[in-house]
């Protein structure tokens, strides 16, 4: 017997995806890690990805969270097709003198990668924080949502932000 307390509220209409994976592929070298992968998540939906060791589960997971660049294909991750970009340096006031040049690159590269957006990070290493380049008003409000600040120029300065993986990418919100 079923407990009332136990439904679902199941919606006519499917969400839309937060998720989409086409025709992805991953190489390590010669090795055909990832083949021909297409995937769709939704929106609260929680899915499994199991397999046997080797079979790609974690390089999968790491290709949607772009810690891994796939070689073919596509993901998109709410809407948006991104490309996180990190400079680690000592000297950020270098790179970051060259700002100009580095955001119209980042529309060249995004073009050429098929991406909506590319993300440049400079890490200051000595300082332990990171420099956002804020070239239009995508990076400006995925900025301010992901990281809770306020942005009136052309970059933001995020303390403590120092890593891809752990501060950055989960931080992540369009």
């Amino acid at each position: 017997m079923n407990n009332p307390d136990d439904t679902q509220n199941i919606s006519a209409e499917p969400a839309e995806p937060i998720i989409t994976i086409n025709g992805m592929h991953k190489w390590f070298g010669d090795f055909h890690v990832l083949k021909n992968i297409n995937l769709e998540v939704r929106r609260g939906e929680r899915i499994v990805i199991c397999g046997p060791s080797g079979s790609g589960k974690s390089t999968l997971i790491r290709c949607i969270n772009r810690l891994e660049e796939h070689q073919q294909g596509t993901i998109t991750v709410d809407g948006t097709e991104l490309r996180v970009s990190v400079l680690e340096t000592t000297s950020p006031a270098t790179i970051l003198d060259r700002k100009d040049s580095l955001m119209a690159s980042m529309v060249e590269v995004a073009k050429e990668d098929g991406a909506d957006q590319v993300l440049l990070f400079v890490i200051d290493i000595l300082k332990e924080e990171a420099t956002l380049l804020i070239p239009n008003d995508l990076v400006k409000t995925m900025a301010e949502k992901s990281f809770g600040v306020t942005v009136t120029g052309d970059t933001v300065v995020l303390p403590g932000v120092m890593s891809r993986k752990k501060q950055i990418i989960p931080s992540l919100k369009v």
